[in-house]
């Protein structure tokens, strides 16, 4: 896909800017890195680009719009290692001596780390909780105790109910609410949603408190606990396979998804990915920790 041969020329582009010496980085203006990269690629693929390899934690963001290279790392998983870092392919290939390959938008060792290469750990990686479960009755347990009464009127609120069609509510629709904390959303418009904990009493709204952790993940935990089953289908198309999703999956699996495959979108929003077979039984399982499960595959 050309996405991946851009992900290369950014990899390629900023490691020119950002080293002045072989070990020896400094910080870049978004500015100089788009007069830069718009001699190779259009300013759409050269967005699309660097909006990848930043979330997928290959370049930090720094204040005042200036990138800096993360640190070259190596993360095991399952019965491979990912490669997380800001040189291109070929750069890496050619310093480490390793078969290193492509795997969507990341490298990959495959049945083997290196020595030389730091290790990060796989949910550090990502920035995911290890128990989903856990996670979310700390979530809930936390909102109770930072509850305050409710002070503002205005918006239509939405109850997070997994067991209904709709999954959402209206407050004070014909469904009666029982007593306790939900997860909420405000409509203030239509690009404006805030979300929030709140506790409702009498089928109306009485206390809350800001919403700290991602409420796409603390969704899929609600789904957990109450034994909701969410899935998602598989279209074989060779040696790829295409995931889609009912609804966005949380940060740390679209980082995950975006990693080994390709998405429409570089942050992910869109609702499919596309990633090589070989490494499906790998995705599913850490998909089985999200509480995903496969439906019907299609040929």
């Amino acid at each position: 896909m050309q996405l991946q041969s851009d992900v290369d020329v950014v990899r390629s582009a900023l490691c020119c800017l950002c080293y002045e010496e072989e070990y020896v980085a400094r910080p870049v203006h978004r500015n100089h890195i788009n007069s830069f990269l718009h001699q190779y690629l259009t300013p759409e693929r050269a967005d699309f680009a660097l909006e990848t390899v930043a979330f997928l934690q290959e370049f930090a963001r720094l204040p005042h719009g200036y990138w800096y290279p993360a640190p070259l790392r190596q993360i095991p998983w399952i019965d491979a290692s990912i490669i997380i870092g800001p040189h291109s392919t070929e750069e890496l290939q050619r310093a480490l001596h390793l078969p290193i390959k492509l795997a969507g938008n990341a490298r990959v060792l495959t049945d083997q780390k290196t020595e030389r290469l730091p290790v990060q750990n796989l949910d550090d990686w990502l920035d995911r909780p290890p128990d989903l479960a856990a996670w979310g009755r700390i979530a809930f347990t936390r909102g109770r105790l930072q509850l305050v009464p409710t002070m503002t009127s205005g918006g239509t609120i939405d109850i997070y109910v997994p067991t209904e069609p709709s999954r959402w509510i209206i407050l004070g629709s014909r469904t009666r609410m029982s007593d306790g904390i939900y997860l909420c959303r405000r409509w203030l418009s239509e690009h404006h949603k805030p979300y929030f904990l709140g506790e409702l009493r009498s089928n109306r709204l009485h206390a809350e408190t800001v919403l700290t952790e991602d409420h796409i993940r603390l969704r899929y935990a609600i789904d957990l606990s109450q034994g909701v089953r969410n899935s998602y289908t598989c279209r074989f198309q060779q040696e790829k396979v295409q995931l889609k999703f009912g609804y966005r999956l949380p940060p740390a699996e679209r980082r995950l998804m975006l990693a080994m495959g390709s998405s429409a979108l570089p942050d992910c929003k869109s609702p499919s990915f596309e990633i090589p077979r070989v490494f499906l039984p790998a995705v599913e399982f850490e998909l089985k920790r999200l509480g995903l499960l496969r439906g019907a595959a299609r040929a």
